[in-house]
């Protein structure tokens, strides 16, 4: 297919990234920083906290400045000022443990060299800014646009997932559990703040562990590229079940946004949050969809697609959106391995 043509059908992606941008407001949502940082608080009706003046150290101490807004962004949810957000975002951010697992193992796969699928932490790092429903359709666009190839005998370098696993279960999940489920807000807020560099440690710390950690220690078990992704949707799955089974909130609720101007920041946060969720799940499935038609796996390639789209409603609402996207990966990991015996 040329690369005319794979634009063509990706350009979709685009208008998904730009409908989530202007959706979400990032202006806005820096205005309705302003008064937080001015008086340094986030008050609400139930109480008040001190935002951190300091957090990192002084070699990094400018990051502080950048990030103290966000933190008071993440504060309705985090901090259970609006508990409908509180239970979206939980469920939202966990399932981004597999979403970077498979963004980083991929650009370990053959083939992926110096294309954007190598350069996954620049594009984790402006969603931390931007969100991620903004960029990752501008990523799977130019990955598709860009003519990576989708050949099955494109297998994935061990030492790209030698660390993987312990890196974003302890700098992202943990962080995650914890920016949500401590017993006070002092300690999610803390965490809060921890969290808005971590895809890039983690980025950071596997490159270098792929390319200093002895080959001896590299190798299949737990931490292969497949069981990494798998333990990561299983953990996204227990979240999606633990908020079906508690939340008093319904679905639509908890994932369904409601477009209508908001002038508060709890409101306005909650409608981002979903959008952002939407568009970046929708974006991700999108890909999927393309790279089943390049692979053909299965008798025909259009009947597989077909299967796929009335597959995939199903599986979301049954594991939630992470999971199922883990779940294909793996499943598409082990079809690969097949044909290569």
């Amino acid at each position: 297919m040329s690369l005319t043509k794979r634009a063509l059908l990706a350009s979709p992606l685009l208008a998904l990234s730009a409908i989530c941008l202007h959706l979400m407001d990032v202006p806005k949502i820096v205005y309705l920083q302003q008064p937080y940082l001015a008086s340094k608080k986030i008050v609400w009706a139930g109480g008040s906290i001190d935002i951190m003046d300091k957090f990192h150290y002084s070699i990094i101490r400018f990051l502080d400045d950048f990030w103290r807004g966000t933190t008071s962004s993440f504060a309705p949810s985090t901090l259970g000022i609006d508990p409908v957000a509180a239970w979206q975002a939980f469920s939202f951010l966990t399932d981004l443990g597999p979403l970077y697992a498979i963004w980083i193992l991929e650009s370990f796969r053959e083939g992926s060299g110096w294309s954007v699928a190598y350069l996954p932490t620049i594009f984790t790092f402006v969603a931390q800014i931007a969100g991620i429903g903004s960029v990752a359709p501008f990523f799977y666009f130019c990955w598709i646009a860009s003519g990576i190839p989708s050949r099955p005998n494109r297998t994935i370098s061990s030492e790209g997932a030698t660390l993987l696993l312990p890196l974003i279960l302890c700098l992202h999940t943990a962080e995650v559990f914890a920016m949500f489920c401590a017993s006070n807000v002092a300690t999610r807020h803390y965490w809060t703040w921890a969290w808005q560099m971590s895809p890039v440690w983690i980025g950071i710390a596997n490159a270098l562990a792929a390319k200093l950690v002895p080959k001896k220690f590299i190798g299949g078990g737990i931490l292969s590229p497949v069981n990494v992704v798998g333990v990561l949707g299983c953990i996204s799955a227990g979240v999606w079940w633990y908020s079906l089974g508690w939340s008093p909130y319904s679905l639509a609720e908890m994932f369904v946004p409601n477009l209508e101007s908001k002038d508060d920041m709890a409101g306005h946060m909650r409608m981002a949050l979903q959008v952002d969720e939407i568009s970046a799940f929708l974006s991700l499935f999108v890909w999927i969809l393309f790279e089943e038609l390049q692979l053909g796996f299965g008798r025909q390639i259009w009947q597989g697609a077909v299967y796929w789209l009335l597959g995939a409603p199903v599986v979301v609402l049954g594991v939630g959106p992470g999971a199922a996207m883990a779940g294909w990966w793996v499943w598409r990991e082990a079809k690969i391995a097949s044909r290569e015996k």
